[in-house]
């Protein structure tokens, strides 16, 4: 797994919305897409994904693997190997979170959202109340921006504390 998240240590941005576990560092959002609509390579992904084949071979960290298949826009991989981890030990807050990054990606925000709230009952971490905040601003909800405000309490100076400004800016606006 250390060679994907070294390769993706030298990305420009991150490949994915929803913040992943741990080692991952931030980069700015994600745009995956231009404005013909048209899937944007992004420099560096190409190394990403050889690493994550890397993993998927090699590995038997069901984390890791489901992140390998994230990587390789893989969700519906990602998502059944990160069930059955979480199945085996549901109370692993960073399989919760990463289980609800692969339902995100997937566009299943409810049962991300579901899954993130489940984790953040378990321990509160600010990876976990980064991606609740941010299903609840997808899912259009009105609790949003308290969302996104709780997450300012957990971080206030980091790149995904810039960002979650900004979705409160967009969503005071809209008010």
């Amino acid at each position: 797994m250390r060679g994907m998240i070294n390769a993706y240590g030298n990305l420009p941005e991150r490949l994915i919305a929803p913040r992943l576990s741990k080692d991952f560092p931030f980069h700015p959002k994600v745009t995956m897409r231009d404005a013909s609509g048209e899937k944007r390579s992004i420099k560096g992904e190409d190394k990403v994904q050889s690493a994550a084949v890397k993993v998927i071979q090699s590995s038997r960290d069901p984390r890791a693997r489901g992140t390998a298949y994230l990587f390789l826009e893989l969700n519906d991989a990602a998502v059944e190997t990160l069930e059955q981890a979480v199945n085996t030990n549901g109370e692993d807050t960073d399989l919760l979170n990463d289980l609800g990054a692969a339902y995100f990606v997937r566009h299943d925000y409810e049962p991300a959202l579901k899954t993130w709230d489940r984790a953040w009952s378990i321990k509160q971490t600010p990876a976990i109340a980064f991606n609740r905040a941010l299903a609840r601003h997808y899912l259009k909800r009105p609790d949003a921006l308290a969302a996104w405000e709780q997450y300012l309490k957990l971080d206030r100076s980091s790149g995904y504390a810039a960002e979650a400004r900004d979705y409160i800016k967009s969503l005071k606006k809209d008010y």
